[in-house]
């Protein structure tokens, strides 16, 4: 799935979801992995993650619902 913008926020590979990290475009498997990802790799703070990835999900789910 993609964002109007062409961010890439949710894929899907061989049939397995992968969460892609709208900052760098990497993929991780699960919202906990990407979770980790965006603080150790992006420095973004703990309680900021949950709200990233919240509005990335909701992005996808209007996305889908489309």
């Amino acid at each position: 799935m993609q964002e109007e913008s062409g961010e890439t926020v949710c894929s899907e590979r061989n049939g397995v979801a992968t969460w892609v990290c709208p900052l760098c475009q990497k993929g991780q498997p699960d919202r906990s992995s990407m979770s980790s990802h965006l603080t150790e790799q992006h420095s973004v703070l703990p309680s900021c993650v949950d709200r990233l990835l919240d509005i990335v999900s909701l992005t996808v789910s209007k996305q889908a619902a489309s």
